[in-house]
């Protein structure tokens, strides 16, 4: 064999043994580069104050997208991965049963509650968003169901091109509707459920078999809940500390910070290619690890993880805080280049916050999920008390920088507890 082709078949060999890696950055780089382009759209399109009223939305979304992850998606990507052949059918079905009332939930939850801030925050004109945040939040958590099933069931291509449909839909969409209509934040919200919603469709046949019995059922619940039980709160109170330093900027400063502070925050949010890939890999992998090897399986794949992904995070972070306001400028538009110096805030923000996936990967793959949610409860403590007050003798400043501030906090507080539980090993 020439070393032409024994290095086509090293090469071969290394693509199928990480084929499930391949699929999954893949995935994610499609995902985070279409996401970032709907920011530089919507962001460029509909101005500062109006990105900000779309921010503000979006944050809507994102809390109940989070409970969905933490009530099905991330149980079925750890405990789904540890069932047997035999067992997956009803196990699924279980889990479909949870998806639905998930759904069903956060519609009504959120029509209810963003009226509820329209009335405290008139100056918002967030009511008139109620109904297409509501459709986009069911329809995103619909396709997220699926395409993640697909990755556990290591079917990464299928994964791959459901999400091409809904994401390169998406920004197709967007783009010629902004071109030929006038747009706002609602008719955002809308393109966005529609997109999710027909992905989720075409990808709903993938998601077999199926089996409901009751008995597996009521098992499967029972075990979910308690995994989910803390991390769900821990949901809650990461959005609630972090999002409450936006709500604050909102209210003091008005709609334009908060489209600032997310604008500088979506740049920076190119390091999400390789935060959410791993999403899909780190969490299974070490749950398989404490499966055949136990605990001390678990020590050298979570530290070896955590090197790799802050020494990435530290690269691209410093790229961008080198020119901070070139790339703004480049990505969003002039308007935006007065906030470029938050850049430098959030950039430690970023370099914190990847820690935090290697060490919620190793609690959750112990199923001690508890500990993750006093970490946020810590967090989110904070963030009540130094929220306003930060913002309101900071400004911008004090509102990313207690942004960071709390990210601090989690991590120390995830990194203890892991360590605690792997010397016990």
């Amino acid at each position: 064999m020439t070393w032409r082709a024994e290095a086509i078949s090293k090469c071969g060999l290394w693509l199928k043994t990480y084929s499930h890696l391949n699929w999954a950055l893949l995935d994610q780089a499609m995902l985070s580069g279409v996401n970032f382009l709907t920011a530089v759209l919507v962001a460029r399109y509909l101005g500062v104050d109006e990105f900000g009223r779309f921010a503000i939305g979006w944050l809507c979304v994102l809390l109940f997208v989070g409970l969905h992850g933490a009530f099905v998606v991330s149980p079925m990507m750890s405990i789904g991965a540890k069932q047997a052949e035999d067992e997956t059918p009803a196990y699924l079905g279980a889990v479909i049963v949870q998806q639905i009332a998930c759904a069903a939930a956060a519609f009504v939850l959120l029509l209810a509650g963003v009226w509820l801030l329209g009335d405290l925050f008139p100056d918002w004109r967030i009511k008139a968003l109620a109904l297409p945040i509501a459709a986009a939040t069911v329809a995103y958590q619909f396709q997220e169901f699926v395409r993640r099933f697909r990755f556990l069931r290591g079917a990464g291509a299928s994964a791959f091109t459901n999400d091409a449909l809904r994401y390169g839909g998406q920004i197709v969409a967007l783009f010629f509707a902004f071109r030929w209509t006038e747009m706002d934040a609602a008719n955002v919200f809308w393109i966005i459920a529609a997109m999710a919603a027909l992905a989720g469709l075409a990808g709903l046949f993938a998601v077999k078999p199926i089996e409901i019995r009751g008995d597996v059922l009521r098992a499967v619940l029972a075990r979910h809940w308690q995994f989910s039980k803390w991390l769900a709160a821990s949901v809650a109170a990461t959005w609630v500390s972090r999002n409450l330093f936006f709500g604050a900027a909102g209210a003091l400063l008005g709609t334009a910070a908060v489209g600032g502070m997310h604008a500088t925050y979506t740049l920076l949010g190119i390091t999400h290619i390789m935060f959410f890939g791993l999403t899909n890999i780190i969490p299974t992998n070490a749950a398989r690890r404490v499966h055949a090897g136990g605990v001390r399986a678990l020590r050298p794949y979570i530290a070896r993880v955590a090197a790799l992904v802050a020494a990435a995070t530290a690269a691209i972070v410093a790229v961008i805080c080198l020119w901070p306001a070139f790339w703004l400028e480049l990505a969003m538009g002039a308007e935006y280049t007065p906030y470029a110096w938050l850049l430098l805030i959030w950039g430690g923000f970023y370099l914190v916050t990847s820690l935090q996936l290697p060490l919620e990967s190793g609690l959750k793959a112990l199923e001690t999920t508890r500990a993750i949610f006093f970490a946020d409860l810590a967090r989110a403590v904070f963030g009540l008390a130094a929220a306003y007050p930060l913002v309101q003798h900071f400004g911008l400043a004090g509102a990313v920088g207690g942004v960071v501030a709390v990210a601090c906090l989690r991590t120390g507080i995830l990194l203890v507890v892991l360590l605690r539980h792997l010397s016990r090993a």
